[in-house]
């Protein structure tokens, strides 16, 4: 096994112990909940309320990260799979830049 599949197996695992079953929208909210405090990261820090909070940045990523883990598993299917699937049609795609 790899680290990052060691990783996903240790943090799946502690997800199932700390909050049990979750349903869907349990998940969604939690992903949502997660990216609102990206996103309150990046405001405070535009606002210069709080400008060198990139540690806090980091934790609230991860914590997206973590719960998409967790999203990922209840619907069946391994995230960082899906993820090198992606890349590979990103990698192959022509994007245009705007001018």
């Amino acid at each position: 096994m790899s680290d990052s599949t060691d990783l996903q197996v240790e943090i799946l695992s502690w997800l199932r112990e700390t909050f049990g079953d979750c349903s869907r929208t349990d998940r969604a909210l939690m992903l949502s909940e997660e990216v609102g405090e990206v996103c309150r990261v990046i405001v405070k820090s535009q606002l210069r309320i709080r400008p060198s909070d990139r540690g806090n940045l980091r934790e609230e990523l991860a914590d997206v990260a973590i719960v998409l883990l967790s999203f990922a598993e209840l619907e069946g299917f391994d995230l960082l799979a899906e993820v090198r699937r992606k890349f590979e049609i990103a990698k192959n795609h022509k994007f245009e830049r705007d001018s």
